[in-house]
């Protein structure tokens, strides 16, 4: 196994019993936060989606759509990558949908993750 860092190359045999924690050790993901991970992968559009939500607490589909102007394709189009992206990240898709009908269905994100983005956004 051949080891760069910076200017200095470590070569340490195959063999040798440190080559398991090695491996071991890159393969372990460092433990942040999630929330934060999400925002900084996601693009303009989408964190646009999760501002105007953790502004309103609570926002109908159609008052969405009105405030971020989009269709309801677009709208769908902007979870759904959303969903890609946290899924990315290794999170939980953090915006919860009651409501069947597109007239009936409203937005909303989990518990803790509004006051989180509005400090990521910059607007607290």
């Amino acid at each position: 196994m051949k080891i760069v860092d910076g200017k200095r190359t470590v070569e340490i045999p195959d063999d040798d019993p440190v080559i398991d924690r090695i491996r071991a050790l890159l393969y372990i993901q460092p433990i942040g936060n999630p929330i934060q991970d999400l925002w900084e992968r996601a693009s303009g559009p989408l964190r646009e989606v999760l501002v105007v939500i953790a502004k309103n607490r609570d926002i109908a589909q159609i008052e969405l759509e009105q405030v971020l102007g989009v269709t309801g394709i677009g709208l769908r189009g902007r979870n759904a990558a959303l969903a890609r992206v946290a899924k990315a990240v290794g999170t939980e898709y953090p915006i919860k949908k009651t409501g069947g009908r597109r007239e009936h269905r409203r937005f909303s994100l989990m518990a803790g993750v509004g006051s989180e983005i509005i400090k990521l956004a910059g607007l607290d």
